[in-house]
This record gives C-alpha cells, sequence and structure tokens, in this order.
C-alpha cells in the first residue's frame, strides 16, 4: 500500500515538472517569435 502511494505521488511530481517544461518551452518560443 505504502509502496502505491509512493509511485502515485512521484506520477503527480512527475506530471507536474513535464507542465511546468511544457509551459516554460511554450513562453520561450513565444517570446523568440514576438522578436
Amino acid at each position: 500500500m505504502r509502496k502505491r502511494l509512493e509511485s502515485i505521488c512521484g506520477h503527480t511530481h512527475y506530471e507536474g515538472l513535464t507542465k511546468t517544461i511544457l509551459n516554460v518551452a511554450s513562453q520561450s518560443l513565444d517570446w523568440q517569435l514576438r522578436q
């Protein structure tokens, strides 16, 4: 049970990390297009 909980937490953290990276990437792309 505890191991399952850890994997769920890890997955959520990884998902948040991916969203952050995508946000930063799209923002920098927008900035480059505006230049």
